[in-house]
């Protein structure tokens, strides 16, 4: 009996469950970037969903600029930092 019940539930739960990895990329000042580094490895660390979170350090204007788009560009951030 506890065969069948293993071999029912093996047969009921599949081997791998794909997740999509939501992603949330910023760019911007310097200053704070260690402390959003820190900040967004706890958060991916703790969440219950799979998340990748990315910072670049490259200057607040940059990062405007990244976020709204310039030049033609399309916007390749979810948000941009400046001090």
């Amino acid at each position: 009996m506890k065969f069948a019940l293993s071999l029912l539930l093996a047969a009921a739960i599949p081997a791998s469950v794909a997740q999509t990895v939501t992603s949330l990329h910023g760019s911007g000042t310097t200053n704070p970037q260690k402390c959003y580094w820190d900040i967004m490895d706890t958060l991916m660390k703790q969440s219950k969903l799979p998340i990748r979170m990315t910072y670049r350090g490259v200057g607040s204007s940059t990062g405007q600029k990244d976020f709204m788009g310039d030049a033609g560009l399309s916007r390749c951030n979810d948000f941009g930092s400046g001090d």
